[in-house]
């Protein structure tokens, strides 16, 4: 499966997606203090030394872990929609028609994995957590 051979909205569909989520992740927010201060509106001055959260490293390395898996399952599912397209608009020719099929079950093989390792990151996490007592 070549990644050039995506049709041509991918990329900046992909750019405009991230730009979005940019625009999210650096906005104001009031996550690190109680009280909203208008000096300070990202709550970096809190007073309580350089700690920006009271999250503990292993959720942070958790969420991460989640959100990249998220991001991996998202992916898989826009390349079974792509499929499909294909799919559908192959109007009988047998060599689109075996690529689409090929993509499909590549994407099932990789959600399938996907679950998995969500699966066992969430054991792995949970067990972790409650031998801690955190």
């Amino acid at each position: 499966m070549n990644l050039f051979s995506f049709p041509r909205f991918i990329v900046p569909f992909f750019a405009g997606l991230c730009l979005l989520q940019s625009i999210f992740l650096f906005s104001p927010v009031q996550a690190a203090c109680d009280g909203y201060d208008p000096n300070d509106p990202y709550g970096l001055d809190c007073g309580e030394g350089t700690n920006l959260t009271d999250k503990d490293a292993r959720d942070v390395v958790a969420n991460l872990i989640n959100v990249v898996l998220q991001i991996t399952g998202i992916i898989l599912v826009l390349y079974i929609i792509y499929a499909g397209y294909l799919w559908m608009t192959a109007a009988g020719d047998d060599e689109q028609i075996g690529k689409a099929k090929s993509i499909v079950s590549a994407c099932v093989m990789g959600l399938m994995l996907v679950l998995a390792s969500y699966s066992i990151a969430s054991f792995v996490i949970e067990k972790l957590r409650s031998a801690t007592g955190t």
